[in-house]
């Protein structure tokens, strides 16, 4: 038999060398269906089985990958970018407002000047309108800290990312929970993530010093920890140098409470 796909010949139900399928069936929509249950929702297994592990073990599922297993899971940057999809097509499905759901636990409205929600608004609409850049740019940074917290296991930088990708996507769960409870409920539990993805990231960790399994959870926060604090340090670095050399915004800033630091000594 020659596969279909890539040529090979002599082979039975799948081509050793592309995977392909001998027993081709004619399209119809039982078939096409199947087709897009097992390739984009992984009802094969492989997406629930990765849902479930890297809630129940996520340590060791990181480890797993990293040691050579590509079969069991999905991959740690497909993963990634999948749960960011489903987080905006829920959005977009629910109809909600990022603005909105934001600025809802935020400074309230009634605070603000017309200029300093408008600041507010570009803000998150930048956040929005890139929301699987400013996702993504948290990975290297935590990727770096894990790499030198756990420079003994031997495992190289892109390595120390497979964790990172995977938690950073699993968390996203979150967001998502977020979303449905602000379109049934109009509250925004945005506080309630600064908990829970820490001692995720501990819980992580903990089978990666099985004897030390209590220093490896405070490693996995302090982790968690390190990557905001040196994000939000970068962010705050590359919009400093942004406006300072934009004058204009400069002035429509420098009396704006949102900020962390102050816009009147940029020179």
């Amino acid at each position: 038999m020659t596969c279909i796909n890539c040529g090979l010949q002599g082979y039975s139900k799948f081509c050793p060398n592309c995977g392909q399928k001998a027993d081709i069936k004619r399209l119809s929509i039982p078939t096409l269906w199947m087709d897009f249950q097992s390739r984009i929702y992984g009802f094969d297994g492989v997406f629930p089985r990765t849902l479930r592990d890297l809630t129940i073990r996520p340590g060791i599922a990181s480890d797993l990958f990293i040691k050579g297993n590509r079969v069991l899971y999905v991959g740690p940057v497909g993963y990634f970018f999948l749960m960011i999809a489903m987080s905006l097509l829920i959005m977009e499905l629910l109809g909600i407002d990022f603005f909105q759901m934001i600025s809802s636990s935020s400074i309230s409205p009634e605070l603000q000047t017309s200029t300093q929600e408008n600041v507010t608004r570009l803000i998150i609409d930048f956040i929005y309108l890139n929301f699987r850049l400013v996702r993504f740019g948290l990975i290297p940074v935590t990727a770096f800290w894990i790499w030198m917290f756990y420079k003994k296991r031997g495992y190289n930088y892109i390595e120390s990312s497979v964790p990172a990708f995977y938690a950073q996507g699993h968390l996203e769960i979150l967001f998502i929970i977020n979303v449905i409870v602000f379109y049934l409920s109009g509250i925004h539990f945005n506080d309630l993530s600064f908990i829970i993805e820490p001692l995720y990231y501990g819980f992580l960790f903990m089978p990666w010093l099985p004897a030390s399994s209590v220093r490896s959870f405070f490693n996995g926060v302090i982790i968690w920890v390190l990557s905001y604090v040196s994000f939000v340090f970068m962010i705050i670095i590359a919009a400093s140098i942004w406006v300072g050399m934009n004058p204009e915004l400069l002035e429509k800033l420098k009396s704006s409470p949102l900020l962390l630091f102050d816009f009147k000594n940029i020179s």
